[in-house]
């Protein structure tokens, strides 16, 4: 459901925009907020801290949970996010580079 207002200026107007959104957003996008509700918790209990909650998540919503999901096969989204969930457990390594500024350190001796 989305809701438009116009603090009462011209309910036509607001209606209006209502089915124009509503007529672009996928049908099932109510069932994938749900799903997505359903296992918030658990991935919050489980994610390793180095796992970014809303990169998960966007990732979920970008990729192929949500278009299994928005395209009727469900089960097939929640096997998929369940996998997803228990690979947060484990440490990400890699997926963020970095600079690193030595301010004052001396002379540096790198060893390889």
């Amino acid at each position: 459901m989305v809701a438009i207002g116009t603090g009462g200026a011209s309910p036509v107007v607001a209606r209006r925009v209502r089915e124009w959104i509503e007529a672009v957003l996928p049908a099932r996008i109510g069932e994938l907020a749900v799903l997505l509700q359903r296992y918030r918790a658990r991935f919050a209990a489980v994610r390793h801290k180095s796992v970014s909650p809303r990169r998960f998540w966007e990732r979920v919503v970008d990729g192929p949970i949500a278009q299994a999901l928005l395209a009727g096969r469900t089960h097939a989204a929640e096997a998929a996010l369940t996998r997803a969930i228990n690979e947060s457990a484990l440490p990400q390594r890699g997926t963020e580079n970095g600079v690193v500024y030595l301010v004052g350190a001396g002379p540096v001796i790198l060893i390889c």
